[in-house]
């Protein structure tokens, strides 16, 4: 097992535009600082939840677990970033980036069932001005599959949620191979987020409240996932000219990403939160 992980590359502190100073405790200040807003932003939605706050929980609470999911693992993220950066350790660096997979996993999963739920199976109920008695066998087969998803909703996602991790493997025998997984990730989220867009905006019924939040969502939501992405790639480039106007390569592009990682998970609960109004919308409509 242990020569199975030293296959996967882990960036050391060369890989960093930040000054590294191993003689100190935070060894890079900014980089280490800037993790307490994983927390703030994790506990701000765990308290959400449990205050009841979330829309989803009017609407359909058997949801609420994934916007859960994802305020935990923010929660966690930001000590784990820390603790990489400090102790320098290599089974850190893996569990940095390992983590990082079941954020889009817990999306995607959170994106299907909502697509089933929703549009699939009460397509039929939202619709039930219209040909009434004629799709009775279709309307079984949902039942069927909403009994299924209910029932075993914890193992749906337990396994979902392991495959999202055993995919990391790929990491282990190519030195591209979590750049590789972590891109099939975000791809297949965007993709399906993508669809569901498309799907709200067709059930508005000319809402502009309502289109104007799910499109600014959807729109910030993809561009933090692009800052998140484009600042953590080009980290030395975008700190170099930074560097011309603050004369320091503190606020480097890594740091600046990670204002993008964490409010790609906070725009994408808001996105999935104005999605149910939608929905709810919809309802009330008919």
């Amino acid at each position: 097992m242990e020569n199975l992980f030293s296959n996967i590359v882990i960036d050391g502190p060369e890989h960093y535009a930040e000054p590294y100073d191993a003689s100190t405790f935070v060894k890079m200040p900014f980089n280490c600082a800037i993790n307490i807003i994983y927390p703030i932003i994790g506990f701000y939605w765990i308290r959400e939840y449990f205050m009841n706050n979330l829309y989803i929980q009017k609407i359909y609470k058997r949801h609420s677990i994934y916007p859960l999911m994802l305020a935990t693992l923010v929660c966690i993220y930001g000590p784990i970033q820390f603790t990489r950066i400090v102790t320098q350790w290599r089974i850190m660096g893996i569990i940095d980036q390992w983590i990082t997979l079941p954020f889009f996993a817990i999306a995607f999963l959170w994106m299907i069932r909502f697509i089933i739920f929703f549009q699939f199976t009460n397509k039929n109920r939202l619709n039930k001005s219209n040909n009434k008695n004629k799709n009775t066998k279709n309307k079984n087969k949902s039942s069927n599959l909403i009994n299924f998803l209910r029932n075993y909703t914890t193992l749906i996602n337990i396994c979902f949620i392991s495959l999202s991790l055993a995919s990391y493997l790929i990491a282990c025998f190519d030195k591209f191979g979590f750049e590789i997984t972590l891109a099939i990730h975000i791809i297949s989220v965007v993709i399906i987020a993508i669809y569901i867009l498309i799907s709200m905006i067709k059930m508005t019924n000319n809402n502009n409240a309502l289109r104007r939040d799910i499109y600014f969502y959807f729109l910030f939501a993809t561009l933090s996932c692009a800052d998140f992405v484009f600042l953590k790639v080009y980290d030395f480039e975008v700190t170099a000219f930074i560097e011309q106007f603050t004369n320091t390569r503190s606020i480097s592009g890594h740091f600046l990403s990670k204002f993008g990682d964490v409010l790609q998970v906070h725009f994408t609960i808001k996105f999935m939160e104005t999605c149910y109004r939608v929905v709810q919308f919809k309802s009330k409509k008919l």
